[in-house]
């Protein structure tokens, strides 16, 4: 039980900082995405972070999931479109 909560605060502090973190940085654009890079995506409360491993067209590329490996179109990320909460962000090396 207690360690339960102290995941919970630990959890709350974590998201606090993200959140700091995120008003001090600043979108990019879909544009500005290059091969073999690592990005960090929200839309529609669905977070991803990926590696484009190639380009299939224009504005459109083929990405790996950093933590479950399977591979997918950037477009499907935003297929139904962009949401309130849309975040699109390069991750440093």
């Amino acid at each position: 039980m207690k360690l339960n909560i102290f995941l919970q605060v630990q959890w709350t502090e974590y998201l606090k900082e993200l959140q700091k973190l995120r008003e001090l940085l600043m979108s990019i654009s879909i544009e500005t995405v290059r091969v073999g890079k690592d990005y960090y995506l929200v839309n529609y409360g669905e977070i991803h972070e990926f590696t484009v491993t190639k380009a299939t067209g224009y504005k459109d590329f083929l990405c790996k999931d950093l933590h479950s490996l399977e591979e997918f179109k950037l477009s499907e990320l935003t297929a139904y479109g962009k949401g309130k909460d849309f975040e699109f962000y390069g991750l440093d090396d």
